[in-house]
């Protein structure tokens, strides 16, 4: 594609980047057929082609971000186009970098504006987190509110026996143990689905490894910086990198339960732009003051595989893990591995809709999306639907339908052997 970049960008954005990115892009339409919002809308405005294009049109200095917002605002930034791209077109860097200019140039006043910064502020807010989802625990209890999709709240689930969902699991064994792992609990994790947390606890310790949580876990980032505040996510991004460093002396890995995170988090094992496409361990100049970050599907895989009650399941892998941490298939292959019948699967076919907070500011178009994707989960009549991401499970499970949890969260409940005691974890 040719360019003629405006030079009046250069003093808010790297130019040459830009260009760059733009010239990747020969329009030849692959990255259509698996975008969600063209295949739902049919609009070419609304498809990676057609908004790669439309910022080409405001960097060239022949229309402006106010006049292509609406189309913008409307990508779920699932990546999937990258995946289809055959040149290797970075379209997700050049979204993040336009929305970057977004926040900057947008009047504080603008509804727009206020809308990011209210929702940054909301959803950092510990206190009134854990408030709303307690209250929504309890409202979920209601039998006229347990199922109805008017709630957009995960639903209280019950384990394989009939019991409570599982929050323990054998203690380790100190003489045995085989080392520490960081486990992350992300900022809306640990208080829309604290379980999945507690059951990656149980998992490792089962392992003999020692799960430790970091005192003051700051947010990664991902959340502000999505929204456009570049800044704001990078400090954050910063602030939980360097706490992560100060307590990595005896640590073996650093695990993320939130896809969303996971993706972000991996620009700090890569030393580059956040979201960068794998969560590999760091290179040389790294490794001996920062452990590797992994998803714990990559982490557990090569490990001995625990007993589980099978059962039949549909695995949904989201858009995070498909396409930006490049694990397309793992989850499915594990749980495999464990016994478990996946009857139906999910990975890199669309979207559910979730995305981060797309839920809350394009809730009409993330619910047709929802409704999509469990017709699909639903084909083969599993038990339960797995996710790997905190935000799709309380997407996809608050429609009412099919029970959604995480992965996590079902293989630690199906675990089988000794009676339960406390699952062993520490703070650093």
């Amino acid at each position: 594609m040719q360019t003629s970049l405006d030079p009046k960008w250069e003093a808010l954005i790297d130019l040459t980047e830009v260009d760059t990115i733009l010239r990747s892009c020969v329009h030849c339409g692959f990255c259509t057929s698996g975008c969600p919002t063209y295949q739902l809308l049919g609009d070419e405005n609304d498809s990676p082609r057609g908004r790669i294009y439309l910022m080409k049109q405001v960097f060239e200095g022949n229309s402006s971000f106010e006049t292509v917002a609406p189309h913008l605002d409307r990508c779920l930034t699932c990546r999937s186009c990258e995946t289809n791209c055959p040149s290797g077109v970075e379209y997700g860097r050049l979204l993040d970098i336009s929305r970057g200019i977004m926040h900057q140039t947008r009047s504080r006043l603008s509804w727009s504006r206020l809308k990011a910064t209210l929702l940054i502020k909301l959803l950092r807010q510990n206190l009134l987190m854990r408030a709303f989802f307690s209250v929504g625990r309890v409202l979920r209890r209601l039998p006229g509110l347990r199922h109805t999709a008017k709630l957009p709240l995960p639903r209280n689930h019950q384990s394989l026996n009939g019991n409570p969902a599982a929050e323990r699991s054998k203690p380790l064994s100190r003489a045995k143990g085989l080392g520490k792992v960081i486990v992350l609990k992300g900022c809306l994790q640990r208080h829309a689905t604290p379980r999945v947390v507690e059951a990656l606890c149980s998992i490792l310790n089962w392992q003999g490894y020692e799960p430790v949580f970091l005192d003051e876990e700051p947010c990664c980032g991902a959340l502000p910086y999505h929204l456009g505040d570049h800044a704001k996510g990078a400090a954050d991004l910063s602030a939980l990198s360097e706490l992560i460093r100060v307590h990595s002396g005896d640590v073996v890995a650093v695990l993320s339960s939130a896809t969303g995170c996971a993706t972000f988090l991996s620009g700090l094992a890569n030393q580059g732009q956040p979201g960068s496409s794998s969560l590999e361990a760091p290179g040389p100049s790294t490794e001996k003051t920062f452990p590797p970050l992994l998803d714990p599907v990559t982490f557990l895989k090569d490990l001995p595989a625990p007993p589980v009650r099978t059962a039949n399941i549909a695995v949904h892998e989201p858009c995070t893990q498909t396409h930006g941490t490049k694990l397309r298939g793992e989850v499915s292959g594990y749980l495999t591995q464990l016994g478990f019948n996946v009857v139906s699967s999910v990975s890199g076919q669309g979207c559910c809709g979730s995305a981060g907070t797309y839920s809350l500011l394009q809730p009409a178009i993330s619910r047709r999306l929802r409704s999509t994707m469990l017709d699909r989960l639903e084909s083969g009549r599993a038990d339960v639907v797995l996710t790997a991401n905190v935000g799709c499970q309380v997407h996809l499970d608050s429609a009412g339908r099919t029970p959604v949890v995480h992965w996590l969260e079902w293989v630690a409940q199906s675990m089988e052997g000794e009676p339960p005691q406390e699952a062993s974890g520490s703070r650093l």
